[in-house]
């Protein structure tokens, strides 16, 4: 479906490259700072533990166990993934960077969460979000636009990440592809 979305751009005169910055090591930098915002939480887990959903509980307590120095190494990694993102996009030829708004379609809304990709387990219940959380990090402005359906139907989404600073020109880009699909 991407691939669609994409030669429709490159039908519409942009330049469509294959390059994305080193995001990698942002999936540890968004557990820790996520986990760390969730352990103010924790008063509402332990006086009401039964009626906090296992997965929310789970991310409150790994906030509340975390150390001073893994909050530490989180928040310098989040201004070294800043930079990578930044430079990127300001080096190169680049105007945004596009990737899948998330790693799978739309699945039932009885099933919770993800617990696999392509036969890879996801070792927590945010994992299969990798593609919004590593965008989450490098704090640079994002927007989702539709990509097309699938042949049975389903949503696909279309992240543009722009530059620090140019929410307005993202903008502008997500209206223009937006158009190529009217």
């Amino acid at each position: 479906m991407l691939g669609s979305c994409r030669a429709a751009l490159e039908d519409a005169g942009c330049a469509v490259t294959d390059a994305a910055p080193a995001l990698s090591d942002a999936d540890e930098v968004f557990q820790v700072l996520r986990a760390a915002r969730m352990a103010e939480m924790a008063p509402l887990l332990r006086d009401h533990p039964g009626q906090v959903k296992a997965t929310l509980a789970w991310n409150i307590e790994k906030g509340v166990a975390l150390r001073g120095e893994q909050i530490a190494a989180a928040r310098a990694g989040h201004a070294e993934i800043f930079g990578r993102v930044r430079s990127f996009l300001a080096e190169g030829p680049y105007d945004v960077l596009a990737l899948p708004t998330v790693q799978v379609l739309p699945f039932p809304v009885e099933q919770e969460w993800v617990t696999q990709i392509n036969g890879e387990p996801m070792a927590t219940y945010i994992d299969w979000m990798r593609s919004c959380s590593r965008i989450t990090v490098s704090a640079h402005p994002a927007v989702s636009v539709p990509a097309g359906l699938t042949a049975s139907g389903l949503p696909v989404g279309l992240q543009l990440v722009g530059r620090y600073g140019a929410d307005r020109r993202l903008l502008e880009v997500a209206a223009a592809v937006m158009a190529l699909g009217n």
